[in-house]
């Protein structure tokens, strides 16, 4: 907690309202989330006395889907189109499908995030997995210690399970195209589908996106190749746009801190339009509690006692509570005392 730091989103909103004025609703926020909209619009509610037009807010999701047609299918509707391409290469029923199909779509949508050549990559995968399926050179005893083979089929040999295996890699190409090809006759796709074939439509120029807008795009760190290629698209469009890092110098100014290696990238690719303070980690008071607990929802219960014991003045928007484990938010909300008003 360090009340005296202005946040990098009150810094941002100050910026652009010192040199915008009025004008700041000609701009579009592009966010890596929704969540960046609600801090940045009550920053610049702060700074502005008059009322004014907002700027434009946009997620990353949110611009990908401008240039392209498609949109974002039902996760279930997603995973049941890619059970139908699955199902004609391989008889197996939809519930065992299910929780690997999703692992499935998961790998693709980074397959296409990063724009790969997916063939290529799973064929090598194939090479690769072939290579751990070779476990010939295991005695028995060893074999039984492995609980993956002992998890597989009934009765059912070693060899039969390998070759089933590598069958499944082996398709995976052209699963690939045909369930990209069907979601595409529907107009509906992943979201690392809808990065990609944007990404492709920008750079060919089948696409564009509002020219008479200035683009702000601040707070992210990883990049894929689809967002790079639509920040190269903004940064040469006709007004330009501006870009604003979140980071500290402890570990972006030292080359060997692995903290800092996607936006040391990104700061030389796209030069910030003004500094922002980054000397936070060294120049402001830190206090850190480590506390065991015997589990998650233990961890909520005593998230609880530590909020009771701050100020109430301090349970606002300067205190945040991160999770680890996304599941652990509803037993966490049931958790929070009487004396933390909202959230």
């Amino acid at each position: 907690y360090t009340p005296m730091r202005q946040t990098f989103l009150s810094e941002v909103a100050q910026q652009l309202y010192n040199r915008y004025g009025d004008d700041i609703s000609s701009l579009t926020l592009v966010f890596p989330s929704q969540r960046a909209r609600l801090f940045l619009s009550d920053a610049l509610a702060k700074l502005i006395e008059r009322a004014v037009w907002q700027p434009s807010y946009m997620s990353m999701d949110d611009i990908m889907r401008a240039a392209t047609p498609l949109v974002t299918g039902d996760k279930v509707r997603i995973l049941t189109e890619l059970y139908k391409i699955y199902s004609t290469h391989h008889n197996e029923p939809f519930d065992k499908f299910y929780f690997w199909g999703d692992m499935l779509i998961s790998d693709f949508d980074l397959i296409d995030k990063y724009m790969v050549d997916a063939s290529q990559l799973l064929r090598n995968i194939e090479e690769i997995k072939e290579l751990e399926a070779d476990i010939s050179y295991l005695t028995p005893e060893q074999l039984r210690i492995i609980s993956f083979w002992k998890s597989i089929g009934d009765g059912e040999t070693l060899s039969e399970q390998k070759q089933h295996f590598l069958k499944i890699w082996r398709t995976l190409p052209s699963i690939y195209e045909e369930f990209r090809d069907v979601l595409l006759s529907k107009g509906i796709g992943y979201t690392g589908m809808i990065y990609r074939l944007a990404a492709e439509r920008l750079k060919s120029g089948e696409a564009e996106l509002s020219s008479d807008r200035r683009y702000i795009v601040a707070g992210f760190n990883a990049l894929s190749d689809s967002e790079k290629v639509l920040f190269d698209y903004i940064q040469n469009s006709s007004k330009g746009a501006e870009f604003y890092w979140d980071y500290d110098s402890y570990y972006v100014a030292n080359d060997d801190h692995e903290a800092g290696m996607f936006l040391r990238e990104n700061i030389s690719r796209y030069p910030a339009t003004e500094p922002i303070s980054n000397n936070s980690f060294r120049l402001s008071n830190k206090r850190l509690r480590s506390i065991a607990c015997v589990s998650n929802v233990v961890q909520c219960k005593y998230v609880a006692k530590l909020l009771e014991e701050l100020p109430k003045e301090e349970l606002d928007k300067r205190t945040a509570i991160v999770l680890t484990d996304e599941n652990m938010l509803v037993p966490l909300l049931h958790s929070l005392p009487e004396s933390v008003p909202k959230v």
